[in-house]
C-alpha cells in the first residue's frame, strides 16, 4: 500500500524575491496611508465637551514654539456664554550665544488670541496680550476654535487657559 503525499508547490527564486519585497514594502505603504489620513489632524488630543446649556468648565496648559499656534475646540449652543481666561509666560527656545549680547533681553510674555466661529469666521481677535479675560455669547450652535499664536520666532510660550460655559 502506497501513501500519497499532497504536492508541495515550490516558488522559483524570482517569485520568492518578489514576495519578500512585497512583504517588506507593506509596512511602509501602510504607514504612508496612515500619515495621509492624519494630515491636517490636530496632534494634541483635546476633549470636546458636548453642546449643553448646563454649566461646564475646563482648563488646558500647553507650550507653543516660536511662530506656531495651538487651538482648542469647544462646542456651544446658540446663546451659550463662553468665558475664557488665558495667560502666557515666555522662555527662550534657541540657545543664547555668548558674545552676541552681554545681557539678553528677558523673554516677552504676550500671545495673540483668536476665536473662530462655526462658519470659519473670526469672531474675536486680540493682539499681543500677556493675559486676558474674554466673555462672549455664541450666535450659532456648533464647534468654536480658540486659537493661541506665538508671534515670536526665538522664544516659546507656556500658555494656561481656563474656560467656562454658562458660568
Amino acid at each position: 500500500m502506497t501513501i500519497k503525499h499532497p504536492t508541495v508547490r515550490k516558488f522559483s527564486p524570482s517569485r520568492r524575491l518578489a514576495l519578500f519585497a512585497t512583504l517588506l514594502a507593506l509596512p511602509v505603504i501602510l504607514a504612508a496611508l496612515s500619515a495621509c489620513n492624519d494630515e491636517g489632524a490636530d496632534t494634541t488630543p483635546t476633549p470636546i465637551p458636548p453642546p449643553t446649556s448646563a454649566p461646564y468648565s475646563g482648563s488646558e496648559r500647553f507650550f507653543i514654539v516660536g511662530g506656531q499656534s495651538e487651538s482648542l475646540q469647544i462646542s456651544l449652543l446658540a446663546g451659550d456664554v463662553l468665558v475664557v481666561t488665558y495667560s502666557a509666560h515666555g522662555s527662550y527656545t534657541a540657545p543664547i550665544l555668548p558674545g552676541l549680547s552681554p545681557t539678553p533681553a528677558p523673554p516677552r510674555d504676550v500671545i495673540e488670541f483668536q476665536m473662530i466661529g462655526t462658519l470659519g469666521e473670526t469672531v474675536l481677535q486680540v493682539e499681543a496680550q500677556h493675559e486676558n479675560y474674554v466673555e462672549l455669547r455664541a450666535e450659532h450652535t456648533g464647534v468654536y476654535q480658540l486659537v493661541f499664536t506665538n508671534p515670536y520666532r526665538l522664544q516659546g510660550l507656556e500658555v494656561r487657559v481656563e474656560y467656562a460655559i454658562n458660568p
